[in-house]
Formats: C-alpha cells, sequence, structure tokens
C-alpha cells in the first residue's frame, strides 16, 4: 500500500514537474548581436604598442514579433527666405504623406520656422486632430524671413514632452537648407533632448546648411542624420524615417569600455567617444532597428609588462533599452586580453587580417573625412593626396583580408555615390577603394571655371563635401 502511494506520488510529482515545464516561456531571443575582437592575440613585451579592438553591434527582429510601436513625433520644417518654392512644396508634401501614414494611437505635432516659429499642430492624438485646418496651414506656407532654428526645436521639444510616453518612441525629425541665425545653444539642446529620451532625426537639404552641425544634432540626440539632394526626394527619406520608427528594436544602445591597466585610447573611430573617469570611455549608439549594423574601432596604446603576462585589454557592456519585449535594459559583455612577448616574429604571425580589414575601413573613411576638410580650407592638392593615400593603404588591407578568407566579401554599401565614380555599393560590386579614389578625381575636376559658372561650381563643391561626408558616417553604419 506504501509502495503504491508512493508510486501514485511520483507520478503526481512528474505530472506536475511536466506540466510546469510546459507553462515555462521560452527565453526571448537576443535582439543584440556584438563581436568584440582584437588584430593582434600578442603585444611586444616591455614596450608600448599599438593594438586595434573592433566593435560589431547589429540588430534583428523576430518575424513573430513585428508589432508596430505608436510614435510622439514632432514634424519640423524650415520655410525661411532660402527655401525656393519648389523645395517648400516638396516639403509640405512629404508632411503631408508623413501625416497620412499616422494611425489614431499616434501623436504628433507640426511647427514651420523662418525668423518665426509657428506651432502650426499641438502635439495630439492623430485621430483627434483638425486634419482639414492642420492641411491648409500647411498649404499656406511660403518662403520668407531667417533660419531660427534653435527657437523651433526648443517649440518641438516642449510640444514632443507633453506627451512623453516611454512606451512610444519620441522623436523630433527636422528640416532644414539653411544655417541657423545663432548656433551657439544647439549642441546643449540636443543633448538635453537625449537626457529627455527624444531623439533629433536631422534633414539636410541642398547644399548649403551646415552638414556638420546637422550630423552633430542627430548623433548627441541618437537620431539619425541624412542628406537630401534633390527635394523631390524629402518624401521619400522622410517615408524611410518613419518606417523605421516603427521597427525599433532597441532604445539608448551605450556601449562602454573600460581599458586595462597600461592601455590608453589613441583614437576612436565610427562614433564618438567621451572620456568618463577611471580608464572607462562610453559610446552612445542611440536606437537600432532590425536592419542597422554599427561599426566602431578603437585604437589603443599598450604598454605591456614582461615576457609572459597576460594584458587586459578591455572590458566592454553594451546596454540597451528592450522595446520589443519591453523587459528592461538588457546588457553584453565582452572581454579581451592579449599575451605579451619579445618575439616579434610571433606577433607578425598571428594577426586577424579580417579585423584589420574592417578596422582599415573606418580609418580609410576618417582619413576621407580629414580630406574633405583639406578641401574646404582651400587645399585641393593636400585633399587629392591624403584620398589616395588613404585608398592604396585600405586596398592593401582589403587584399590581405580577401588572400588570407578567400570567401571574405569586402563590398560595403557607401550612401554617397560621387559625380565621376561608380558608387561603391553591393549591388555594384564596388569596394571602398574605389569610392575613396573616385571621390579624389572629383576633386581633380575642380578646376577653373568662368565668372559665370562661378555660382554653379560653388554649389557643386557643397555638394560634393556634403556627400562625401554622409558617406564616411555611412560606413559605420551612422
Amino acid at each position: 500500500m506504501n509502495i503504491q502511494r508512493l508510486t501514485a506520488a511520483t507520478a503526481l510529482v512528474l505530472a506536475c514537474a511536466s506540466l510546469f515545464a510546459c507553462a515555462t516561456p521560452a527565453p526571448a531571443p537576443k535582439l543584440l548581436d556584438w563581436q568584440v575582437t582584437s588584430s593582434h592575440p600578442y603585444v611586444l613585451a616591455g614596450e608600448e604598442t599599438n593594438a586595434v579592438v573592433h566593435l560589431e553591434i547589429g540588430a534583428k527582429l523576430p518575424e513573430t514579433e513585428q508589432e508596430r510601436i505608436p510614435i510622439n513625433v514632432s514634424l519640423v520644417v524650415d520655410y525661411s527666405g532660402s527655401m525656393t518654392k519648389a523645395q517648400l512644396e516638396d516639403a509640405k508634401k512629404a508632411v503631408r504623406h508623413v501625416l497620412g501614414e499616422l494611425r489614431p494611437e499616434d501623436t504628433v505635432s507640426v511647427i514651420a520656422f523662418s525668423s518665426r516659429v509657428e506651432v502650426l499642430q499641438q502635439q495630439e492624438s492623430w485621430d483627434d486632430v483638425d486634419r482639414p485646418e492642420l492641411y491648409k496651414a500647411i498649404g499656406d506656407l511660403s518662403p520668407r524671413g531667417t533660419t531660427n532654428m534653435t527657437g523651433a526645436l526648443q517649440a518641438a521639444l516642449s510640444q514632443v514632452r507633453t506627451r512623453f510616453d516611454a512606451g512610444r518612441l519620441n522623436r523630433i525629425m527636422l528640416l532644414s537648407d539653411g544655417i541657423p541665425n545663432d548656433p551657439s545653444q544647439l549642441s546643449a539642446l540636443a543633448d538635453g533632448a537625449r537626457g529627455s529620451q527624444i531623439a533629433i532625426s536631422t534633414f539636410g537639404l541642398g547644399p548649403h546648411y551646415n552638414e556638420d552641425l546637422m550630423a552633430d544634432l542627430a548623433d548627441r540626440s541618437g537620431g539619425n542624420y541624412r542628406f537630401i539632394q534633390k527635394s523631390g526626394d524629402i518624401e521619400e527619406y522622410f517615408a524611410a524615417e518613419r518606417q523605421g520608427l516603427e521597427q525599433v528594436v532597441a532604445r539608448n544602445a551605450t556601449v562602454l569600455v573600460t581599458l586595462g591597466p597600461g592601455v590608453a585610447l589613441d583614437q576612436a573611430l565610427g562614433a564618438q567617444a567621451t572620456y568618463q573617469g577611471n580608464n572607462q570611455i562610453s559610446i552612445f549608439v542611440g536606437d537600432l532597428g532590425p536592419s542597422d549594423k554599427r561599426a566602431i574601432a578603437l585604437k589603443l596604446k599598450v604598454k605591456a609588462p614582461s615576457s609572459g603576462a597576460n594584458v587586459e585589454l578591455v572590458d566592454a557592456t553594451l546596454t540597451w533599452e528592450d522595446v520589443v519585449f519591453w523587459d528592461g535594459y538588457k546588457e553584453r559583455l565582452a572581454y579581451l586580453q592579449a599575451e605579451s612577448t619579445k618575439d616579434q616574429a610571433l606577433i607578425d604571425k598571428h594577426h586577424d587580417k579580417i579585423v584589420e580589414e574592417k578596422v582599415g575601413r573606418l580609418l580609410a573613411a576618417w582619413e576621407a573625412e580629414q580630406a574633405i576638410r583639406d578641401y574646404e580650407a582651400g587645399n585641393r592638392e593636400q585633399a587629392e593626396r591624403r584620398l589616395n593615400r588613404a585608398a592604396d593603404d585600405y586596398r592593401k588591407r582589403r587584399l590581405e583580408a580577401q588572400a588570407s578568407t578567400p570567401s571574405y566579401d569586402a563590398k560595403i554599401a557607401v550612401d554617397a555615390p560621387t559625380y565621376a565614380a561608380e558608387p561603391a555599393t553591393a549591388d555594384s560590386g564596388g569596394y571602398l577603394d574605389d569610392w575613396l579614389f573616385g571621390t579624389a578625381v572629383e576633386l581633380q575636376s575642380d578646376g577653373d571655371e568662368s565668372d559665370d559658372e562661378q555660382s554653379e561650381k560653388t554649389d557643386r563643391k557643397k555638394v560634393l563635401i556634403k556627400r562625401t561626408k554622409r558617406g564616411t558616417r555611412s560606413v559605420s553604419g551612422q
């Protein structure tokens, strides 16, 4: 009898265990993948040497979890006197398109600015907006005045904050073709937006706006920056941004890197690094969607101890807010070390050529940006030399990587096709070095024009500068 009771109890326990096992939910899939790799497993003992760490972050969204997140957005449009009538009409069309794609649960405001700032629509649920009145206000805009960008962004932040919801994606979309009247407060304003978890995506139109300022606004706040050469493309860029908002996977992604003893940061490539003290570096990545990939490289100076010692290079933590399962902040950890040695031949033999090629991309992009700054300063020949040198250096790394691993695909899409060169995209089969050489060719074509052609030359030069800077950013996924 006792045996029968024990057997029945055991069966009941096993049944309950089985039931609970079946009821336990499967672990949530990883939303962010990241790889942290070093170019060299060995460093030279007793001397200061160079090491490079490459960080690669990619987001993915499970098909079963592609649920749209409500958005809380402010659309900010420049209608200053520098906007042509055709440009402003295209901007109006783009705003109307974005509004037409909103859903009842979304909240929106519309702000127009020139010398003055006009709130055409207070932040409100789209279902409650008087749409005919709003569309009429948008339609009545005509180019005039100067560019009070600071006032417009202050108004937009104020509007978005009135309906801020951590369960929404809170964003400002800024379109401008000009240089702001007073840019002195814009960096602090973008930092404040980030602190409020409100990203600013910026869209620079035409050849005359300040691309460095617009990119900085986006980088500081966690938004996107895009260059729009032709006003007819505004709608496409606005639509892509809105669609991207609906599929954000990770919000406020940040990398914190702790450098090991005797390790110092020489240069960060592909992102802005902020020194935090205690040998720590913070890198703000921002929001990531399912197709987003970010690449960052850290060039390090390493003072290694005696031969045979383990050298701690970096301890890295990636954190982000989960906006798919809404399960709070998540983190991924990585740790890299190297071994010190006196054997230079051993160091030369064991280095990862794939990592060196990936770092080489970011270094070449940085060199290209410096070359364009030389070009802006009137040093065309120096810019050409820098671009050609960067292309040669990167090509050497690429060919070595492909020789070490024949299946390695080093093609890269550069988001800035130039006039003279075939765009370096995955579809066209181009490589980054081809794009760099092509950009250098364009600089060579900047010859002397007649007075009648001077204005066209100036605009062409400005477009070249903006497209190249945008291209250098796209190499790292920005």
